[in-house]
Order: structure tokens, then C-alpha cells, then sequence
């Protein structure tokens, strides 16, 4: 707290010189909103940033300090919670009052699911009252599909940075196996492909898993959108879980059984930790994880070698749409008064700003979010980037396959809606739930005599893929509430 006055302080004496040089220019929104140079307002962020992103978060906060903040009046103080979960279970538990958790922030990075939970609280504000629809197009207009919710549709989170989801591959090992089985990387476009190709390299492998997938959730819900058979309607304000037999099936088959068979395996926290140790070969991660992936694999102490990357985009369904999940967390905010309500969106319009959105973008792995950084800087910024000493070999493949996904695909990202939230969780849990339970009997059924193919027949037939897909169905009407 000492500290946080010194800084204050200093700030408001340099803000005070600043104003001098400047002659005191018009500001009259500013007065507006009760801003004053001499007497800063501190917004306080919460965000999930850790390690490159959050270096790049945290020089773009200084920045905003010494600049348009110290002329405004505004002081920004970004704090990082670790991780996306435990940053939305801290916002969440601020904004119900319970017992030990800290104050809500102005401003704080939240997915859609995690803001509507917090707006059903009454604690988001609208901020179309403090961003004009000039302001607002220059947006690419799928970036914003699931910002507006609640019972007005009220702007609730503005993205500053997103991003989609790419396939990584261990290029190196890619290429001995393929060389010896005649695998080509086209058939990594498709999810049927994919498995197929899984299938291979498990044979060829003696037994290891082709494929890791971070978040079950999206697959599940792109499935459904790739394919046309939406997981949710929406009638009248309510949503009922629309999952019939086609897509409980395509996804049983790509899916469920892949991971059932070991074709595909999740080991690790994240599939990069599993590339790292040789376990998987390749993996659907975001794409603001590229600079993640491994430079080299370590089998054991004593095997240890280098390896390069290759990143593809998102597989699409034989037939089906061409069509990605938008992610990344925007930013929310809370509500309090009208100064530290108009500071924070003050500090979002500079975020978004081409300058610093592209800095941020290109050197945390993300994409800005404005048609003409899109457009026109990015492809730029990424070529200065291949010439700077942070280059990252994955970060320049992973963009250039999400800037072809950009021109090709659709993104998506599912309107939040009371159960949202816990739809998703429910998502990755029920099939890592259902798989390892599967696997678990195959091994019994080994034990009593049988071949591991004929236990793997037996845990994947049609009687178990009845079973689980009334698992499904009860398990989301329970949440729905229908």
C-alpha cells in the first residue's frame, strides 16, 4: 500500500508538469467524467496473463501510464491470477460477496460464460454508453458475436486481443513416419482424416498416441456448427440441448473411440507438456499457445533431441463447413461509478488502438481484433517480427495458418446463456469421464482372458454408445434445468 502512494505521488507530480507543457488542452469529455491529471483515479485489472503475454501485457499497461494516462488522469494497476479458471472462479466469488474474497476489479479478462454468470449479478456494465457505434465498427464484426447478453443484449466484454485454434505437429517425427507409411498432411485437414491417420501412427508407433486436444468443449460445439447440427436452440430467450443421434455418433466415432483405442490421449495439464515428453505427436491448441510448443522432445534423461514445428489450420468434417471457435477472454467492466467506469473504457479504446493492439498481438501470440489491423498491419508486423531476437519459428507458422483460416473460415463462439458456463465444464469432463471408464473396463475384460482388440470391441459397441449418449442428455437437462 506504501508503495502504491509513492507511485501515485510521483505520478501526479509529473502529470502536473505535464499539463504545463501542454497548455492545459480541451478535455471536455474528460471533465465530463470528473477526470483530473492532478488527482489520478487508479483502475484496477485482473487478468490470466502469465509469462511472455503477461510481459507484453504489463509493458503495454507502463505505457498507457506514462502516456494518455498521465495526460487523463488515469492509473492502471494489472494484476495477474495464474490461470483462466482461477481468474474466473476469483471474479465470480468477488462479485457474490463471499466471504474472504478481495474487492472487485474495474476492469477484469473474462469469457463469455464467466461475464454472463457475473452479469446475472447485476455487476457488468453496458458499455455502449461509453463506445459509439463508429467506435464499434471498426471491429471485425465475428470477433463481437458473443460480447452482447443479458436482458437489453448490452455490450458486456470488448476483446483487445483473440485468437482461434491451429493443429501443432512435431514435424520432425512427422516426417520418419510418414516417410515409412506415406501419411500426407492433407489428410490432417479433416477430422475423419485425422482419426484415420491416428490410427496409423498408433500401429506404426507400436502403441502412442497421434493426437492431444486441449479444449474438448470447442471441438464439441465446432462439431456441431461444422456439421449443422447446432448443439444449442435458442426459442424465446430459453436454450434447450439439441444433440440427436448424428452428431452423438460423428462424435463417438472421431472422437470418443480415437481416444478410447489410445489413438488419441490427454496426459498432461497441457497437450504442449505431452508433445514435450514424446507422448503425442501433434495437437489442437490455440493459437495463442504457439509459443509453447516444444523445441525438443525428452523421452528420458538420456534421450533428449531437438525438433521442429509445422502448424496447420483448424480439420473441418468431410463435407461439413468450414468454421473455428474465436477465443481469448475479453475484458469486462464492473460496476462503480462513472469516473472509474469511463477510465477503464478509456484504457480498452487505447488497447485496441493498432499501435499497441499489434504490439500486444504479435508478441503474446494473438490476433488484434480491428478489421484494419487485421486488414493491412498484421501480416506486416509478423514479417518485422521474423527478423527481431524473439523470433519463434511457431509463432510465424501458427499465424500464417490462422491468416489463411481468417480468409476461409467462419468463426464461431456460442452466445452465453444461464448454464453456459457450466455446459462447458460439463463438456470435457463427461467425455474424459466416460473414456477413462471405458478404458478401465477394456483392461478388466483383458484380465479375464480376452485380446485387448476384442475388450475395445466389447467397451465401444452399440449398447455402450447408447448408454452414453443417454448420459449426455440427462446430464444436460439436469444443467438446463429442463
Amino acid at each position: 500500500m506504501k508503495k502504491r502512494k509513492r507511485v501515485m505521488l510521483a505520478w501526479a507530480a509529473a502529470a502536473v508538469l505535464m499539463l504545463v507543457m501542454t497548455g492545459g488542452c480541451s478535455r471536455s469529455e474528460d471533465a465530463r467524467y470528473q477526470l483530473d491529471p492532478r488527482q489520478p483515479v487508479m483502475i484496477t485489472v485482473w487478468n490470466y496473463y502469465n509469462g511472455q503475454t503477461k510481459q507484453a501485457f504489463d509493458s503495454l499497461v507502463s505505457r498507457f501510464n506514462e502516456t494518455v494516462g498521465m495526460e487523463k488522469g488515469i492509473i492502471v494497476d494489472s494484476v495477474s491470477h495464474g490461470d483462466v479458471n482461477q481468474l474466473s472462479e476469483e471474479t465470480y466469488n468477488s462479485a457474490s460477496g463471499r466471504l474472504g474474497a478481495d474487492s472487485m476489479p474495474n476492469l477484469f479478462a473474462a469469457y463469455p460464460e464467466n461475464a454472463y454468470r457475473i452479469d446475472v449479478l447485476g455487476k457488468l456494465v453496458d458499455l455502449n454508453q461509453y463506445f459509439t457505434e463508429d467506435e464499434l465498427k471498426v471491429y471485425r464484426e465475428d470477433f463481437l458475436q458473443d460480447c452482447s447478453f443479458g436482458r437489453n443484449q448490452g455490450l458486456k466484454i470488448l476483446p483487445v486481443v483473440r485468437s482461434t485454434e491451429n493443429l501443432y505437429l512435431n514435424k520432425t517425427d512427422w516426417d520418419k513416419f510418414a516417410g515409412e507409411t506415406g501419411a500426407d498432411l492433407e489428410g490432417l485437414s479433416t477430422w475423419e482424416g485425422v482419426a484415420e491417420t491416428a490410427g496409423t501412427y498408433y500401429e506404426w508407433s507400436g502403441g502412442k498416441a497421434f493426437l492431444g486436444i486441449d479444449s474438448l468443449a470447442n471441438y464439441i460445439i465446432v462439431a456441431s456448427v461444422q456439421t449443422g447440427n447446432d448443439i444449442y436452440e435458442f426459442h424465446d430467450g430459453r436454450v434447450t440441448f439439441s444433440f440427436d443421434q448424428d452428431l452423438a455418433r460423428l462424435l463417438w466415432d472421431e472422437l470418443y473411440v480415437p481416444y478410447v483405442k489410445g489413438y488419441y490421449a490427454n496426459l498432461g495439464k497441457f497437450r504442449s507438456d505431452d508433445e514435450k515428453t514424446g507422448d503425442i505427436l501433434a495437437y489442437i491448441g490455440s493459437s495463442a499457445g504457439a509459443v509453447y510448443f516444444p523445441k525438443e522432445v525428452t523421452l528420458n534423461q538420456n534421450e533428449i533431441y531437438r525438433i521442429e514445428s509445422s502448424v496447420l489450420p483448424y480439420p473441418c468434417f468431410r463435407g461439413g463447413e468450414l468454421c473455428a471457435m474465436v477465443q481469448g477472454a475479453g475484458f469486462s467492466v464492473a460496476q462503480s461509478d462513472s469516473t472509474h467506469e469511463y477510465a477503464s473504457a478509456v484504457f480498452l479504446k487505447w488497447l485496441a488502438q493498432e499501435e499497441q493492439n499489434l504490439d500486444f498481438a504479435v508478441n503474446s501470440g494473438y490476433l488484434p481484433v480491428e478489421n484494419s489491423s487485421l486488414n493491412q498491419g498484421y501480416a506486416k508486423a509478423m514479417e518485422a517480427y521474423s527478423g527481431s531476437p524473439e523470433y519463434n519459428s511457431t509463432v510465424s507458422q501458427s499465424a500464417e495458418a490462422t491468416m489463411q483460416m481468417l480468409s476461409e473460415y467462419r468463426f464461431y463462439s456460442n452466445p452465453p446463456f444461464e448454464g453456459s458456463y457450466e455446459m462447458r465444464q460439463f463438456y470435457g469432463e463427461y467425455m474424459e469421464t466416460t473414456v477413462n471408464n471405458a478404458r478401465l473396463e477394456a483392461e478388466d475384460k483383458m484380465k479375464e482372458g480376452l485380446t485387448k482388440e476384442e475388450a475395445l470391441d466389447q467397451v465401444t459397441n452399440e449398447a455402450h454408445f447408447q448408454t452414453w449418449y443417454k448420459g449426455w442428455q440427462e446430464h444436460a437437462a439436469k444443467l438446463l434445468g429442463s
